[in-house]
């Protein structure tokens, strides 16, 4: 193959052309003869920032757009509908099919694709110190972990690649949930050492360890180890770095004490708000259902700060209204907020509660409930009534964030009995969405998802 030749300050501007076009056939097909210089990204540190910058922007660039990761996942759950596309459409509705392609496939493999090379060719870069690198690693290694767990939700089986080696991969076939997820944990856990406490950049837009291990817990926690998920969720709440915001107005701002991993983008507002706030609030973008805006308790402050009502021919529908900000302001950002603490601790609770240790799993529910404005529920005393506490919380307290919601119904089987109340041709096969037309036809190894003939 032959090698390209980039200057330092071309690098980041040619890892986002390979994300527009050579990264479009990654796992489909085989790239053109050309690659990145290795010598060019690993000649300095500089040189390397531009290139992990990379990975980040394969994230960033689809989600801070208002079709973003949230949005869809958002749609696709029970938590809000929209008219405004065709697509946001189908995932309220789940009519989706063979030729609905919501994006996460090509965008997250192109991410893989960014961490897969500099992986491979880190560990001989000379020029790099020795610690630079390890947090260089450690980032990409969560990256990975963090854009499998993404994809592996979404589709089930996908092709597990881990090398840069696009031609081997383009025939790659379907790799079981449980390999993935093994491949999930042992990245995290390599991230997990090799990442410092400590943010590379002061936003929170870099990873750091308290990023992976929320990750880990996460990933622990969708495969029923829920020792270890409580023990990396403990790892982070007892970093002593970060704190519930007392103001729910604030949670969501990039300078908020909560947030663990976010995000960077350039406008400092986020896309998704403009889309979600609407100009003219008696004509909604996307309505809250019904069944949500009903499921807030009396007293219940997230309800007025987190969601609003609209007015005039939208009274009586709310639209979301976590991230408030349509424009740039002097001294307040807004970044897309992929981890917090609030999670953490539900998962932890999720996880006692499993283990049997509904006193600690109350604790920790109860520190979410409290900065809510609510009490500790009274009545709780078993296993069940705990998991379900936390399921009810869950859906509150992460609404709109991060496909939650789906990645909730469908890891508990719950999509089944809960979505076809509200989405009439629902069935089990609509828990995972169809491979991109693209793929399987670029591919003769990779199984289409079963109900999509």
């Amino acid at each position: 193959m032959k090698t390209i030749s980039i200057k330092t300050t071309g690098i980041l501007l040619l890892m986002t052309a390979l994300l527009s076009s050579a990264c479009k056939k990654f796992v489909t097909v085989p790239l053109p003869d050309t690659k990145i210089s290795s010598s060019a990204i690993f000649s300095d540190t500089t040189s390397l920032k531009a290139a992990l910058n990379g990975v980040y922007a394969s994230l960033s660039t689809y989600n801070s757009g208002s079709s973003n990761d949230f949005t869809y996942g958002a749609l696709l759950s029970d938590e809000m509908t929209s008219t405004l596309t065709t697509l946001y459409i189908t995932a309220s509705n789940s009519t989706y099919g063979l030729n609905d392609d919501f994006g996460f496939f090509s965008y997250y493999y192109a991410a893989i694709y960014n961490a897969n090379y500099i992986l491979a060719g880190i560990d001989d870069a000379s020029a790099i110190p020795a610690a630079f690198a390890s947090q260089v690693k450690g980032e990409c290694y969560f990256l990975r972990a963090f854009s499998y767990f993404k994809l592996t939700n979404y589709y089930g089986t996908v092709p597990l690649v881990l090398t840069p080696d696009v031609t081997a991969s383009a025939t790659l076939g379907n790799s079981t949930v449980a390999d993935i997820y093994k491949s999930i944990i042992a990245d995290l856990q390599n991230a997990v050492t090799l990442l410092s406490d400590t943010y590379a950049a002061g936003t929170r837009t870099r990873a750091n360890k308290a990023t992976a291990n929320t990750l880990l817990a996460k990933a622990y926690l969708y495969t029923n180890d829920f020792t270890d998920a409580a023990a990396a969720a403990s790892a982070v709440i007892n970093s002593g770095i970060y704190s519930l915001v007392t103001d729910l107005n604030s949670v969501f701002y990039s300078t908020s004490n909560e947030t663990i991993w976010q995000l960077w983008n350039s406008y400092g507002y986020t896309l998704a708000a403009n889309g979600y706030v609407p100009s003219n609030t008696a004509s909604l973008y996307f309505v809250v259902r019904p069944d949500l805006v009903n499921s807030f308790e009396t007293g219940d402050l997230r309800k007025s700060a987190w969601i609003k009502e609209g007015t005039g021919a939208a009274a009586g529908s709310y639209y979301p209204y976590k991230w408030k900000l349509k424009a740039t302001t002097a001294g307040t950002a807004e970044y897309l907020i992929q981890f917090r603490l609030a999670e953490v601790y539900l998962i932890r609770a999720e996880a006692y509660a499993h283990n049997n240790d509904v006193t600690d799993g109350l604790a920790d529910l109860s520190a979410v409930r409290n900065r809510a404005g609510l009490t500790t529920p009274p009545d709780i005393t078993t296993t069940e009534q705990l998991l379900d506490a936390v399921a009810a919380e869950r859906r509150k307290e992460l609404m709109f964030e991060g496909s939650n919601r789906w990645y909730d119904l469908v890891r508990t089987n719950q999509a089944v009995n809960v979505l076809p109340a509200l989405k009439p041709g629902f069935d089990s096969h609509l828990m995972l969405l169809a491979f991109p037309a693209s793929a399987i036809n670029t591919n003769p190894n990779l199984v289409q998802n079963p109900g999509y003939n």
